[in-house]
């Protein structure tokens, strides 16, 4: 699972590392228009090349190579509606916790902007 358009778009203008697009690495872009390429493929509906500029569509392993401090889960809570969170917190200070009811990837991204964006 990777971040979302918006995501990938504020992480790369906050600075996330953008790696080369190398064709034997399974790695995830979106289009400056939104469509999501794979390794010089789309997967959305319509085909455009990788040219003219895309953002890196990391997943939670990809930033948490990038914050070697943070930590991430999946906590179950079978009394609350809905049940379950991704989790990624800072392992030495659990006041940073950054949260994301589906998509690991997207708790992972919180955390790294907190970390990293220009305030």
């Amino acid at each position: 699972m990777h971040v979302t358009f918006e995501t990938a778009k504020r992480l790369a203008e906050a600075g996330f590392p953008q790696p080369e697009h190398e064709h034997d690495k399974e790695r995830f872009w979106y289009q400056r228009d939104g469509s999501l390429i794979f390794l010089g493929h789309t997967v959305d509906d319509h085909c455009e090349p990788i040219e003219g500029g895309s953002y890196f569509a990391p997943s939670a392993t990809d930033i948490l190579r990038e914050l070697p401090e943070y930590a991430i889960a999946l906590h179950i809570d079978y009394r609350a509606e809905g049940g379950e969170a991704w989790f990624c917190w800072d392992t030495g200070d659990k006041a940073k916790t950054f949260t994301h009811p589906t998509n690991p990837a997207e708790a992972a991204a919180e955390a790294w902007l907190y970390e990293n964006e220009k305030k």
